[in-house]
């Protein structure tokens, strides 16, 4: 099996395949894999707020805290309140959610659901664990039956995260979502060097790989004449430590710089005859 490392801005993940793919299989495959990720960091973002302070307001009453009329807290708490004596009631202090939190039983399946999909998206194991578009699906089918298990009665329909989970979100609206690429245009880069439709992942990396145990890097953009742009020789990390070294050194040699004091030249080691005298029996004795 093929590794193939996909990058696009700062979502890299591992998908795993055969040389006898052809590069469509593999585009069409990264580019939902990657389209899902996005989705799913999109879902996990409104989850601890929905958990907190329970789901949006209608688009005219967001934003209002004391202003908000009393008949429209009552509209949403008959829309979103569960029928349950645990029922907590939680107001947001921005305003932008209507405060009909569930129960602490739903906050709970909620918060493990939400932990699950953290982990599962963790930047630091996506690039190195292969990801299967199916493991994703599974994900989001995860969240959508907590949602369910917490507020039997539905999201309104004008709350965001319904419209994840009835797949009729509106993509453009967050800068997320943007970043959405479409199957049939999307573009894999390997060495600055498009790879055609239409062929093998043999044919296509015959100069990079000549077995099934190799591990390739490839970058994943919209359709654009150019090639990405490359990557820099080193982290942002490594950078910061790099500069903070320097910084430390030269600390350093501006303290020994301003250092005049001269008292070492008397020491014994700092005596330029001091060999000459140890050799013809001038040095002092030094007794134990």
């Amino acid at each position: 099996m093929v590794l193939f490392l996909v990058k696009k801005n700062d979502v890299e993940f591992l998908i795993e395949t055969t040389l006898d793919k052809s590069t469509d299989e593999l585009i069409l495959l990264a580019s939902n894999i990657h389209n899902q990720i996005l989705k799913l960091q999109r879902m996990i973002f409104l989850l601890p707020d929905l958990i907190h302070f329970g789901p949006f307001r209608a688009e005219e009453h967001r934003g209002l805290t004391e202003s908000c009329p009393s008949e429209v807290i009552e509209e949403e708490k008959k829309l979103c309140s569960p029928s349950d004596p645990n029922y907590i009631y939680h107001p947001d202090p921005n305003g932008y959610r209507n405060g009909q939190t569930c129960t602490p039983a739903g906050q709970e399946v909620l918060e493990k659901s939400l932990h699950e999909i953290q982990t599962l998206l963790n930047k630091e194991t996506l690039p190195k664990t292969p990801i299967t578009f199916e493991r994703l699906k599974e994900a989001e089918h995860v969240i959508k039956g907590s949602v369910m298990i917490a507020y039997p009665r539905g999201l309104p329909s004008y709350d965001p995260l319904k419209a994840m989970i009835d797949c009729t979100e509106d993509e453009t609206e967050s800068q997320n979502g943007k970043e959405v690429v479409d199957p049939s245009t999307a573009m894999l880069w390997f060495a600055t060097r498009r790879l055609e439709r239409g062929q093998t992942l043999k044919t296509a990396f015959s100069s990079a790989c000549a077995n099934e145990r190799s591990k390739i890097t490839v970058k994943l953009t919209k359709p654009t004449p150019h090639p990405p742009v490359r990557e820099p020789a080193i982290s942002e990390k490594e950078q910061k430590e790099l500069m903070a070294f320097y910084f430390k050194k030269q600390r350093e040699e501006e303290e020994m710089a301003k250092d005049t004091d001269d008292s070492y030249l008397a020491s014994s080691w700092a005596d330029p005859k001091g060999l000459k005298k140890s050799l013809t029996g001038q040095a002092p004795v030094a007794w134990k």
